[in-house]
């Protein structure tokens, strides 16, 4: 898979039950920054196609681990039913209109 955004190049990226997953541990020398970085991040997101759960372990060091779950599927099957639709509306009105002649 080529990567052009830096941003992603320690996270794990991978295609798992046709869901796009990233992943990343994030440790930490403190626990006060674990706790800083959960609470800027946040626990749990969630929006359409895409959700993001951020865990915490103190043992055996401080660190986070955030993994976040795209589901392009989702949006290709919606565009994918659209057109689907808009295919089948038009074949039947086409179908149900009086040829014309060509005279």
């Amino acid at each position: 898979m080529k990567r052009t955004n830096a941003a992603i190049a320690n996270w794990v990226i991978e295609l798992r039950d046709g869901a796009l997953q990233l992943q990343r541990a994030f440790p930490f020398a403190h626990e006060a920054d674990l706790v800083s970085f959960m609470e800027y991040v946040g626990k749990f997101m969630k929006c359409p196609g895409m959700t993001v759960i951020t865990s915490n372990t103190k043992h055996p060091k401080p660190s986070a681990v955030v993994r976040m779950e795209i589901l392009p599927e989702r949006a290709l099957l919606k565009a994918a039913g659209d057109i689907a639709t808009t295919c089948e509306h038009e074949y039947a009105a086409i179908l149900s209109s009086p040829v014309e002649s060509a005279a």
